[in-house]
């Protein structure tokens, strides 16, 4: 069975499909009472995520998106998002991520034109069920044909997933200050920020800005910084394998060494040299 490869406590920026044979996709079930997370997460690929029960909302790019019963959120190659939900709430939900390629024709530009969010009707979403649970059966026992009937359950929910898509299901919640400041954050993380330089910034008080911005995001705005320079710095650790990890710290706003290896092995499990090393087997230090 396809699962997420592990960077101790956090996913890893992709997939490790395991088993010979076995279709490129993963689909895990979460029953239960929502456990708190705190941390932004992303890798590079697709992510469904099928809302069976339960209510809350998904972070996805500093936009906030409330999903509920039936809802059915697709998260895209590189986005950062987080879930957000009370803690002890019942949640019943599948996760999905799938190799791009395993479809041949990701992204598709049609699915490029829906929104984050679909809420589906209910013989939709029963519908949408029932493919995942063929597609959980199909990756465990690996029947003949197993790929080619992975792939067309797969595309199933995609493509009900399109059709609801294009139909409105209610505007994220509006706060266009709020966003500016998200935004503003998103691009200049690395620099030192503090509440009060921020509130003046966008002319709002620091307590309102702390108080609004944790309700939206889930977060604290010191912990959404420290997550943010956190996410650049793997990103840069996969991508440039020549940058030097000192270098990767101060690009990403740490100016205190041990500090960026403390949180970023806080963080994922892993330092930051570790997490190299598990992206690129080859690189030594």
């Amino acid at each position: 069975m396809a699962e997420p490869e592990k960077t101790g406590r956090k996913q890893a920026r992709r997939l490790t499909f395991t088993g010979r044979g076995a279709p490129p996709v993963s689909v895990a079930w979460k029953r239960g009472p929502a456990a708190p997370d705190n941390y932004l997460n992303y890798h590079r690929e697709p992510e469904l995520q099928f809302i069976k029960r339960g209510a809350g909302a998904y972070l996805i790019e500093g936009r906030r998106h409330p999903f509920r019963k039936n809802s059915l959120l697709l998260i895209r190659p590189n986005q950062v998002h987080r879930i957000i939900a009370s803690p002890g709430l019942f949640i019943e939900r599948a996760t999905v991520i799938f190799d791009p390629d395993f479809l041949g024709r990701w992204p598709d530009p049609a699915f490029e034109s829906f929104s984050a969010r679909v809420l589906l009707p209910e013989r939709e979403a029963t519908a949408v069920e029932i493919a995942l649970n063929s597609l959980t059966r199909e990756i465990k026992e690996r029947e003949p044909f197993h790929r080619e009937v992975a792939r067309t359950e797969l595309e199933k929910v995609l493509w009900l997933a399109h059709r609801f898509g294009r139909r409105p299901a209610g505007r994220p919640p509006a706060h266009p200050r709020l966003r500016k400041v998200i935004e503003y954050l998103d691009d200049n993380f690395a620099d030192d920020l503090g509440l009060e330089e921020l509130a003046d910034r966008f002319a709002l008080s620091a307590g309102h800005l702390s108080r609004t911005f944790k309700r939206y995001t889930g977060l604290g705005l010191k912990q959404y910084i420290l997550q943010r320079r956190i996410v650049a710095a793997k990103r840069l650790l996969e991508e440039a394998p020549g940058l030097k990890v000192a270098a990767v710290s101060n690009r990403v706003g740490f100016h205190d060494f041990a500090v960026f290896n403390r949180d970023f092995k806080l963080i994922t499990g892993l330092t930051p040299s570790a997490y190299r090393k598990n992206s690129y087997p080859a690189v030594k230090k």
